[in-house]
């Protein structure tokens, strides 16, 4: 009897893999929100641009079995996209090309609503994980945003946070948000 046909094989280590191919054999279904800061400031030295150009790449890296969702916030929040599978790549990009920036900066709330919307469209078996692109603190209506990630975190859903020219100040906070979340910064 062959008792190594019972064995799984061993998938490759990350660094042999090809980098531009994220196949099912090798990586798990993601299930990503992304919680974009709009508000006034990302307009300054072309944040929201660069921003825009990022999402733009990452989109064309999700596969048809991913969801991509986008949550924004300034002066309030918005569902920009619900989750949408990576075969829609054209309806994701059209949304992304759209943003522009004004108000102020509810991140707290975005937050709130990003996980909101990474828990219902959840993956079982797969990634589920919320990442915000933000310029700054995330300073209105922002009281309980820790709480939030914490509960997330025990679900299953992770936290990472993108900084883009941002203030050295902020960085404590956002690299806080991230390790409550099991994320990165």
């Amino acid at each position: 009897r062959d008792t190594m046909t019972s064995i799984a094989p061993i998938p490759p280590a990350l660094e042999k893999l090809d980098p531009d191919e994220f196949t099912a054999q090798n990586f798990k279904p993601v299930n990503i929100v992304f919680v974009l800061d709009v508000s006034s400031s990302m307009k300054q030295v072309d944040k929201i641009e660069l921003m825009k150009y990022s999402m733009m790449q990452l989109t064309d890296m999700i596969r048809p079995q991913d969801k991509m969702g986008i949550v924004t916030y300034a002066s309030d929040t918005r569902v920009l996209l619900r989750p949408t599978s990576g075969a829609n790549k054209d309806k994701i990009k059209e949304e992304v090309s759209n943003l522009h920036a004004f108000g102020y900066t509810s991140g707290g709330a975005g937050i709130k609503l990003g996980f909101k919307q990474a828990h219902r469209a959840r993956i079982e078996n797969g990634v589920n994980h919320v990442v915000i692109i933000t310029d700054g603190a995330f300073n209105r209506n922002s009281d309980d945003y820790k709480r939030y990630i914490k509960r997330y975190k025990k679900k299953g859903l992770t936290l990472s946070v993108v900084g883009i020219k941002n203030k050295s100040n902020d960085e404590d906070e956002m690299r806080e948000a991230a390790e409550l979340g099991g994320g990165h910064y």
